[in-house]
């Protein structure tokens, strides 16, 4: 895995986590994921961010003309249709539900799959692909899987029948919290579509979604600006003034807390640090 465990920054109680996740699960929609704590503080309890002022809309800012990320996104797809859920990790374009199995009687949806994220093939069956989904859960916060220790980058949510099959492969407690997070591991099936591999431009999509959106009221801001549990809130506080649909702003939130200050040097997928090095990101 590519993962590494890592202290975390969150001060979020299990109580309050188990109230928010299964507020994601009963809404239908992940607008309502855990953003931050009582009264809107932020997710960090050793790094406090800059003032939200710091990054409002200025009235004297010109924004340059944005890229095209909806083009980019169409490519996407496209590739996506023409690769058909090749063998090896794939990432999710647009959110998805998986299930406990391919044949009808076992087709009830055990959870979603949130864009950005990335699953292993294991095997195909018709239009079905087998694949694993591998992350990081707090203790005692079942229905939700982060991509990192400690770091509230939310890559799978679990109904209550497909909690159980989560395989557990070691537990690490974070210092400042005393936080205990288990590396997990499950296997769902899911259509195999909207799944693209990793070199076929993703994250290059999303580093331009970030500057076509974060451009429009201000100068751009470096994702490294805050760390990745922050932007969390930061970006909900911002989201009235930008026009995204729920997947696209998903994308945008992975793409910032994964190249945020405490993220941005932990092993991520090649193709975002590719994106990097490229001078995609500020």
């Amino acid at each position: 895995m590519a993962q590494r465990p890592r202290s975390s920054s969150s001060s979020c109680t299990n109580a309050l986590c188990v109230v928010g996740a299964w507020a994601v699960l009963a809404s239908g929609s992940f607008a309502g994921e855990i953003s931050g704590l009582p009264n809107g503080q932020p997710w960090s309890a050793q790094q406090p961010p800059a003032p939200l002022e710091a990054i409002r809309p200025s009235p004297s800012y010109r924004p340059p003309p944005p890229p095209d990320y909806r083009a980019a996104l169409a490519q996407l797809e496209a590739r996506a249709q023409q690769q058909g859920a090749a063998e090896g990790s794939l990432i999710v374009l647009k959110t998805k539900p998986y299930f406990a199995g391919p044949d009808p009687a076992k087709r009830v949806a055990a959870g979603r799959l949130l864009p950005g994220s990335t699953v292993f093939v294991l095997q195909r069956t018709g239009d079905w692909v087998e694949v694993r989904i591998e992350g990081w859960q707090q203790d005692g916060v079942a229905p939700l899987v982060y991509a990192l220790a400690g770091r509230r980058i939310l890559t799978a949510t679990l109904e209550p029948l497909a909690q159980p099959s989560v395989t557990r492969h070691q537990s690490v407690v974070a210092p400042d919290t005393e936080q205990v997070w288990h590396q997990v591991s499950l296997v769902g099936w899911v259509k195999g579509r909207d799944l693209v591999s990793e070199s076929a431009g993703f994250w290059s999509y999303a580093a331009e979604l970030h500057a076509a959106t974060c451009s429009i009221c201000h100068p751009l801001p470096a994702p490294s600006r805050f760390p990745a549990n922050n932007w969390t809130a930061y970006l909900k506080a911002m989201r009235r003034n930008i026009g995204l649909s729920e997947d696209e702003y998903r994308v945008l939130l992975r793409f910032l807390q994964l190249n945020a200050s405490d993220t941005r040097h932990i092993d991520q997928p090649s193709r975002l640090t590719a994106t990097r090095r490229e001078g995609r990101i500020p």
